[in-house]
């Protein structure tokens, strides 16, 4: 018997992910290492990953422009410089985006946060962010169905959006709740059409259902998310004790424990507890890498929450060059795993969505 193995193909990836028309303008953006930064083999290659991106542009009839290179800034989700280069030549960022239709960032660190506020002032702007991309993902959570995607996707923003919390029980037996009360969710289902509402920058590979926990800015009512957040620092489990949807403390021996919990006191804004997702991309692979690994499960983030809804921008923090948001993910094959996720909805009955660190809510939906 011969098995047919489907292979991916760039242009159809881009006639579902963007549904473009033909003469519109496309711009590729990448960051490029400086100072003492790692060029990793894995961002080595992703020059040529842009080449071949763009020649499926260009046999589609889009027009691309020269890359949009930038220094790249060192951590995720940090502020972009001002200007990049286009064939060595000095640019504006932000003036070079508003000139195209599509934009799509293939880099190393996540731009997801910057391009999400740089979008919002360009509504004819279609933003996707790749950062992290590696060529084998082709093989994986690229080639995901994307209407089904979307429909699993869309399932679990409906579903929070009826949400008043969730209660996570991971592997190593701590626990955490997280407050989503006064929140929209949005689905990251890996679509970027013109005719899409425009809540965020779509990342690639996608499939996620994202929420910012409520963070406590309402006079009256003081944010319920609270726990133990466990966090896997250089063998050691961290564990991040949350009250009021803030990170109070940090617990646990060794160096590098130690250096997590002064990079909380060095700036209070990365306390903030940003963001709760459930990804649901079932092509994903947990090998530690942020942008699949966090679609194959749970995962949350802290710091700024601006992009995704939140209170916490560029202004509460002291250094807004410096880091500014971490994510950790736990979905299943993660060193700590989120063993049951159980949600509170609005009509204050519980539904658990996930057992064993399987969901257990998509039968009929794949």
């Amino acid at each position: 018997m011969i098995f047919w193995r489907r292979r991916f193909n760039p242009k159809k990836c881009i006639q579902e992910v963007f549904n473009p028309v033909r003469g519109e303008q496309v711009l590729v953006i990448m960051d490029v290492p400086h100072g003492d930064q790692e060029y990793t083999p894995e961002w080595k290659d992703r020059p040529a990953i842009a080449r071949k991106w763009i020649q499926a542009f260009n046999e589609l009839g889009l027009m691309t422009s020269p890359i949009l290179e930038y220094p790249a800034t060192g951590f995720d989700n940090a502020e972009l410089p001002q200007n990049g280069t286009q064939l060595g030549v000095e640019v504006p960022i932000e003036d070079v985006i508003s000139e195209h239709q599509i934009i799509l960032a293939i880099t190393q660190y996540d731009a997801t946060a910057p391009l999400t506020l740089i979008g919002r002032h360009q509504p004819h702007a279609r933003i996707v962010s790749m950062y992290g991309i590696e060529a084998r993902m082709e093989q994986t959570s690229l080639l995901v169905d994307l209407k089904r995607l979307a429909r699993k996707t869309d399932f679990l923003r409906d579903l929070l959006d009826r949400t008043n919390g969730a209660r996570v029980n991971f592997n190593t037996s701590q626990e955490m709740y997280f407050d989503l009360r006064f929140r929209k969710a949005f689905s990251d289902d890996g679509h970027a059409h013109s005719t899409r509402h425009k809540q965020a920058v779509t990342t690639l590979p996608g499939g996620a259902a994202i929420v910012n926990p409520y963070e406590g800015e309402r006079e009256d009512f003081e944010s319920q998310t609270i726990g133990i957040l466990p966090m896997y620092v250089d063998n050691q489990i961290a564990q991040l004790y949350v009250e009021a949807n803030k990170i109070v403390r940090v617990i646990g021996g060794g160096s590098s424990v130690n250096d997590l919990s002064n990079w909380f006191n060095a700036d209070e804004a990365r306390r903030n507890i940003a963001l709760f997702g459930l990804g649901c991309n079932e092509r994903s692979r947990v090998i530690g890498r942020r942008i699949e690994d966090q679609k194959a499960g749970f995962f949350c983030g802290f710091g700024r929450s601006d992009f995704v809804g939140g209170r916490v921008g560029l202004d509460q923090f002291v250094n807004r060059g410096g880091e500014l948001y971490r994510e950790l993910t736990f979905a299943k094959g993660s060193p700590i795993t989120a063993y049951k996720i159980t949600l509170t909805l609005n009509d204050q009955t519980n539904r658990t969505i996930m057992e064993k660190g399987q969901y257990t809510i998509f039968s009929g939906k794949r």
